[in-house]
């Protein structure tokens, strides 16, 4: 049971560090040049504190 536990850890982990990578290489082409930069950053924490969430969850 722990062993599943800490696969579903691990995993849940590469899943949002290997999204994170790939969002920040494409997000910017899907910018429009009249989009804030300070909305970007927003949107960017959010991510980042939903992942935080999210392997807080499976711990």
């Amino acid at each position: 049971m722990n062993q599943t536990g800490n696969a579903r850890r691990s995993l849940s982990i590469i899943l949002s560090s290997s999204y994170l990578y790939v969002y920040s290489i494409f997000f910017p082409y899907f910018l429009d040049g009249q989009i804030n930069r300070s909305f970007t950053m927003e949107a960017e924490h959010d991510i980042y504190q939903c992942m935080l969430q999210q392997i807080y969850i499976y711990h």
